[in-house]
């Protein structure tokens, strides 16, 4: 893990690399759900954690909605993310967000709504994570704007 990224993660890669248990709850759309694909991330990343560090209990919640934009992502937050209070979440939202029409600034106000409500209930530590740019234009120019965002 790169050192950029692990002063993100600090208090959750201590955990599991104690052995303790960690929950951690993969918030978003389509990519986070594995929508047309034989699994989504979050198997991936669990599989991985678990032959990285296999005296840790770690629990992975999918929370990803296929054809979910930020706003929807925000009116799902207290049963999708909260209720499980995580040590980590990862938010994953901006494709369908940015093929709805919804715009940079709005997407922009919910993240940040997310990570605000998120810090005030259970203080899980937070990563905004963007996907591959689409490609197939025009839309992959535009993703790339939402991806800035983040």
């Amino acid at each position: 893990m790169n050192e950029e990224l692990r002063k993100y993660v600090e208090r959750t890669r201590r955990d599991i690399e104690s052995g303790a248990d960690a929950t951690i709850v993969c918030f978003g759309d389509s990519i986070t759900a594995g929508y047309a694909v034989r699994r989504g991330f979050p198997s991936f990343l669990l599989e991985s954690l678990r032959q990285r560090f296999p005296d840790s209990k770690i629990e992975m919640i999918n929370s990803g909605i296929s054809g979910d934009t930020s706003q929807d992502g925000l009116s799902r937050l207290d049963w999708a993310v909260l209720s499980y209070e995580p040590d980590l979440v990862t938010i994953n939202f901006g494709i369908n967000d940015c093929v709805l029409g919804l715009s940079l600034e709005e997407f922009e106000m919910n993240l940040v709504e997310m990570v605000r409500r998120i810090r005030a209930g259970p203080d899980s530590e937070i990563l905004l994570l963007s996907s591959q740019p689409l490609e197939s234009p025009p839309y992959d120019q535009r993703v790339l704007d939402y991806y800035q965002t983040v």
